[in-house]
């Protein structure tokens, strides 16, 4: 199992839903080729009423059950919080990260 982690928020609503596409088209990609992922923005949308806070401390529970951690690297990846600390947490706890390139 793998956790994706991607940039999300930016002030501009259009590259936050442009970014959850194609993170969710990534994992589907992924998924097609039998890969078993979990994708953080996948399911946030669906939660419109749950807070921020929620999913970043969903995210790193998440990612205690998996093998991996992928960072979709779109543009502004660099400078996303939450993946500095989803990145943080894999290192604690031995689980490889790598990065794949996302074309945003």
């Amino acid at each position: 199992m793998v956790f994706i982690a991607s940039p999300y928020w930016h002030e501009n609503k259009s590259i936050r839903d442009k970014r959850r596409k194609q993170v969710t088209e990534y994992a589907h990609r992924l998924a097609e080729k039998g890969i078993k992922n979990y994708c953080p923005l996948a399911y946030s949308e669906g939660f419109p009423e749950v807070g921020e806070g929620y999913w970043i401390e969903h995210g790193l529970e998440m990612i205690k059950i998996c093998n991996m951690v992928i960072v979709y690297c779109l543009q502004g990846w660099e400078k996303s919080k939450g993946i500095k600390g989803e990145v943080k947490k894999a290192e604690k706890l031995g689980i490889p990260v790598c990065y794949a390139e996302g074309d945003e």
